[in-house]
């Protein structure tokens, strides 16, 4: 019987080239690099719609605050007592409105001082949102609610309306209590709808201030005396409007202003009208 020997060549088993190899493993760092990057997107855009989510529910819930309160708007039938007044000022490079009126309104939490006549000052301001704290002041619409001393002074206008929510130095004065409705806040804008022609009063714009009593409706564009109204106000309309986290990011770590972070990123905004009852904003 004869036995044949394999040749050299197929004895040997062929191996992979060191090229080979190289290429290999770039390929499947790549694939590697491509699935990792396909699920950080999923991630960061799950992220982001919670986030969004989260921001819409924040806007529409301090909107029906607000809203609440202009609806349960009240006037005081003393001389020179005001339903509402509004004085712009500005936030973090940002005119922002400070609305101060007499409500009806619950409160926020549903109870305390609910249905009983109350002065409410609608602000934003700059501070931390956790009492005594200033690691992370960041604008945010807060409600003010004052005493009922306070409330019966601003309906009589015998001593400063807004004075009584919030003192300068300290943030808010004793006689008030407030509530955070939303932070990172960029802004909230009050328009209102004349009687007459059904135009838009924009104080944001203007820089007027804004007065409802039981005369009628003012505004006042140069600091000097309140101009009438013809046909008072119809309705107002509110707008707000939120950053999306990653703005606000940038702005608290100085990156960007915030002016600047409103144009380039994401924002929440949304909008409510109400239309005032006879006899509030047309005058008696």
């Amino acid at each position: 019987m004869r036995l044949r020997s394999l040749s050299p060549s197929r004895r040997r088993r062929r191996a992979f080239t060191l090229i080979e190899l190289i290429v290999s493993c770039g390929i499947t760092m790549m694939l590697v690099v491509l699935v990792v990057s396909i699920v950080n997107g999923v991630l960061d855009r799950s992220r982001d719609v919670r986030q969004g989510s989260d921001s819409d529910r924040e806007t529409a819930l301090a909107l029906d605050t607000v809203a609440a309160d202009l609806e349960a708007m009240l006037v005081p039938q003393q001389e020179d007592g005001a339903a509402l007044r509004l004085e712009m000022e500005t936030v973090q490079g940002v005119p922002q409105p400070w609305v101060s009126l007499l409500t009806n309104a619950p409160d926020a939490d549903g109870t305390l001082y609910s249905g009983t006549p109350r002065a409410v000052s609608l602000r934003v301001v700059d501070q931390d949102p956790v009492p005594g704290s200033t690691a992370n002041s960041r604008p945010g619409l807060y409600r003010a609610v004052a005493s009922g001393g306070d409330t019966f002074a601003t309906a009589s206008s015998t001593s400063d309306p807004q004075g009584n929510f919030w003192d300068t130095s300290s943030g808010a004065s004793s006689h008030a209590w407030q509530d955070l409705l939303v932070d990172r806040i960029y802004s909230i804008q009050y328009r209102f709808q004349r009687g007459d022609n059904a135009a838009w009063i924009d104080p944001q714009t203007t820089g007027s201030s804004v007065r409802i009593d039981r005369h009628g409706a003012y505004q006042n564009l140069s600091g000097g005396s309140d101009e009438l109204i013809p046909g008072g106000i119809r309705a107002i309309e509110v707008s707000l409007v939120l950053l999306d986290g990653q703005g606000e990011l940038l702005v608290r770590s100085g990156a960007m202003t915030r002016a600047d972070a409103f144009q380039r990123y994401g924002r929440h905004s949304a909008r409510r009208t109400i239309v005032l009852p006879t006899g509030i904003g047309h005058g008696q």
